[in-house]
């Protein structure tokens, strides 16, 4: 099987891991040259299972569609030469497995920003109305020389599709999945939370002797392991643990919201609730009528991407700066310049030039702009630095968020 090349895209190089029913395998993009990661179905599975493979693949290309900087989305499914398979890009990094593994636990903000990026990932793929169903330490990978997380390997198939032998509960996997319950959000909430409890202790939440049953008992207390962790961090962890689905929190953001702001007070921001829709408004009074503003010149406020401080276009490079009409976070190729202005492809203007790589400030430079001004500004890796920058480099509601003292 090494060396077959799918789909006449896709040449399997090297066999990364193998379960019951699957092999992930490192491969290349033999039109590009860029190496990908291609899960196959084993063809003991297909036999075994007719169905599975044509099941697999519909899977597969419906999670496609998730699209997230903080997922390792699936950029093409299908079948060839007997073999279903779905291919994804291959991230330049190890597994949190593997960092806790050769460097030991984490410090308390370091989890909180993992578990943060995670939960933003968790919430999007719940907004679309999937489960990740299989969130584990081996899942999370983390880009190189980096703490950024990026979700790899979801457990596309739905509960009834899954076979005995593919039903191999993880050390993250919620207690109701060992008696046959169905996988439901509560479940992801459940693993999010052994993964950080992991993270800051480097052991699992529920301890047991080898035979055992691992939720016998209640899980561990953080502050037996941290005396200095905030009590509510603490509270938030034992909740999203519970062994009872129906004392967790009700959503990913629920805990990530109490848990993360607990340790890093400004990331319960990035889980506010969604504001509610505004109203139907009354017709204005004439003393309420103002000019009207043709929509040919109207213009929204720019949005906000959370981005995890990397380009909106190309989620492997680090951003170093924003849209000014539409506020994505660019990385250097990105940028088109239109009166020394950056914006991207889609609000490019006619005319405009592009700024080439070379002529853009890298994001880690310290020195002062020749207008005067410099701002502070996350970087991917969640330091905080200040970089030059010019006030109409600045999306509106990014300036309206930064304190004068840093103008």
């Amino acid at each position: 099987m090494p060396h077959t090349i799918l789909n006449n895209t896709y040449r399997l190089e090297q066999e990364l891991s193998r379960s019951a029913s699957f092999i992930l395998w490192r491969a290349t993009n033999v039109n590009t040259g860029h190496g990908v990661a291609v899960k196959t179905v084993l063809p003991e599975t297909a036999e075994r299972h007719p169905d599975f493979s044509q099941i697999f693949v519909q899977a597969a290309q419906d999670c496609a569609r998730i699209a997230h900087p903080g997922i390792n989305a699936i950029i093409e499914a299908g079948q060839d030469q007997g073999l279903a398979f779905a291919a994804a890009n291959l991230v330049n990094g190890a597994s949190l497995s593997e960092r806790l593994r050769k460097h030991g636990a984490l410090t308390m903000e370091e989890t909180a920003v993992i578990a943060a990026d995670l939960a933003s990932a968790l919430r999007h793929i719940h907004s679309k109305g999937y489960l990740h169903r299989n969130l584990k330490p081996e899942n999370v990978l983390l880009w190189k020389g980096t703490l950024t997380p990026i979700l790899t390997d979801f457990g596309i198939l739905k509960p009834e599709f899954l076979y005995p032998e593919e039903a191999d509960p993880d050390q993250a996997a919620a207690p109701e999945l060992l008696s046959g319950q169905p996988y439901a959000i509560k479940s992801d909430i459940f693993a999010l939370g052994a993964i950080a409890f992991m993270m800051l202790t480097g052991s699992h939440p529920y301890r047991a002797e080898p035979g055992q049953d691992r939720f016998a008992s209640q899980p561990q207390r953080l502050r037996s392991f941290l005396a200095d962790a905030p009590e509510d961090a603490e509270k938030a962890l034992m909740r999203a643990l519970a062994r009872d689905p129906a004392y967790r929190f009700e959503s990913v953001a629920d805990f990530a919201r109490a848990f993360c702001g607990a340790i890093l007070p400004h990331l319960a921001g990035k889980f506010d609730p969604e504001p509610e829709a505004p109203r139907a408004a009354r017709a204005p009074t004439p003393a309420q009528t103002g000019p009207l503003v043709p929509a040919a010149h109207r213009q929204s406020p720019p949005q906000t991407f959370d981005t995890g401080g990397l380009c909106f276009t190309h989620p492997d490079r680090r951003a170093s700066g924003f849209c000014v009409r539409c506020g994505k976070p660019l990385c250097p190729e990105c940028e088109i310049l239109e009166n020394g202005r950056p914006l991207c492809a889609a609000c490019r203007p006619a005319g405009a030039a592009r700024l080439r790589p070379a002529q853009a400030m890298g994001a880690a430079e310290d020195a002062m702009h020749k207008a005067g001004k410099s701002v502070l500004k996350y970087l991917h890796n969640k330091e905080l630095r200040r970089i030059a920058a010019t006030l109409i480099d600045i999306p509106a509601v990014m300036l309206a968020a930064l304190p004068p003292m840093f103008l």
